[in-house]
């Protein structure tokens, strides 16, 4: 699991610009109600020290 947003965030993370191009295709591809995808995640309670180590590390 070497995630850049598990690696340069913290382990939860949710990257705003990959969830936006996840609803843009599930929206595109199935009739969905429009919403706000930002209602859906958050990230402020995470601890941001809390990291996937990567291969040099």
């Amino acid at each position: 699991m070497t995630a850049k947003s598990s690696t340069e965030g913290a382990l939860g993370y949710f990257d705003p610009a990959r969830m936006k191009t996840d609803y843009d295709a599930v929206e595109t591809s199935f009739d969905i109600e429009a919403y706000d995808v930002t209602s859906f995640y958050r990230n402020d309670f995470l601890d941001m020290s809390t990291k996937m180590p990567t291969a040099t590390n």
